[in-house]
């Protein structure tokens, strides 16, 4: 049986048009995954960040020395206990223990410290978040202070955005600040075949 080169350019281009079809839903399917796992992470900072300012009432600053390490020694137990007998964080912790010998005596690794991310990171994904709306300083700076409980120098975001400026992450309107898409260069050379064609081809 003979194919015409016409057939042969058709299934190529189908072949082609399939690949491309199922990279962009799976890819949809990722960014969709990507974008409820950080609103997770956003709720569950705000989350912790409830929890440390409530400790401070207590007397406990998790940011002085080892007093997380020393609260999470005195009540890991008890701790473990309550979560192991909720459903929600079970699977969680289930996990974690497939990291760990079977019959080992190593007790569970303690829960780690919130690490909050750095002002910069903050900022951007705040006003990539606003897209055309963009965002004056002082929402930014409220922000930060309100979800992740601390205080920072009236000046500190001001001073940041700037310089996101100057590395062209950002670009600011009057007062109202936004965030700069950063594109790919094309390295691609002239006159090579489209990605993947190589492959199909084979």
């Amino acid at each position: 049986m003979t194919f015409s080169s016409e057939s042969l350019d058709e299934a190529g281009v189908l072949a082609i048009l399939v690949k491309h079809a199922r990279a962009s839903f799976i890819r949809r399917a990722a960014e969709k995954s990507i974008e409820e796992a950080k609103a997770q992470i956003k709720e569950q900072d705000k989350a912790t960040a409830a929890c440390e300012a409530t400790l401070r009432l207590f007397g406990y600053d998790l940011n002085e020395g080892a007093t997380w390490d020393l609260l999470m020694e005195k009540h890991r137990d008890r701790v473990f206990e309550v979560l192991q007998s909720e459903a929600s964080t079970a699977k969680l912790l289930q996990a974690e223990d497939e990291d760990r010998p079977k019959d080992s005596d190593v007790p569970p690794a303690l829960p780690a410290k919130r690490q909050m991310p750095t002002i910069q990171e903050i900022l951007l994904e705040r006003l990539q978040e606003a897209g055309d709306k963009g965002s004056k300083a002082a929402p930014l700076r409220d922000y930060i202070q309100q979800t992740y409980s601390i205080e920072i120098h009236e000046k500190t975001v001001g001073m940041t955005l700037y310089r996101l400026l100057r590395k062209g992450l950002v670009r600011r309107e009057g007062h109202v600040w936004f965030f700069v898409p950063q594109t790919i260069a094309d390295t691609k050379k002239p006159g090579d075949p489209p990605p993947g064609l190589l492959e199909l081809l084979k």
